[in-house]
């Protein structure tokens, strides 16, 4: 697998990256979408999680994207690992809900 251009890097934790990145595998192009971690002070490692997704499918999964962050009720809202102990999502309607 060849990288194509620069990886974009976004942060998941101290210590992961989420890292997308175009490749050439057998000869198709495709987008990487796949968890790193961080094995030294300056050295970033990928792991098995991840997605490969055929460039050709590029404008449905922004789509796709762009749909479920519509779904969100606050773009400002935390994520879920940034989450106090009290919120839980109701599992139901995918909201809010404060424990009891």
């Amino acid at each position: 697998m060849t990288t194509v251009g620069e990886p974009v890097a976004l942060p998941r934790s101290e210590t992961e990256k989420i890292w997308v990145s175009l490749s050439e595998w057998q000869g198709f192009l495709g987008i990487d979408i796949r968890i790193y971690y961080q094995a030294g002070e300056a050295s970033w490692r990928p792991t098995k999680r991840g997605v490969r997704i055929s460039l050709q499918l590029k404008d449905q999964l922004i789509a796709a994207i762009e749909k479920v962050a519509g779904y969100a009720p606050d773009a400002t809202e935390k994520p879920e690992t940034d989450r106090e102990p009290s919120e839980k999502l109701d599992e139901t309607t995918k909201t809010k809900k404060a424990e009891d």
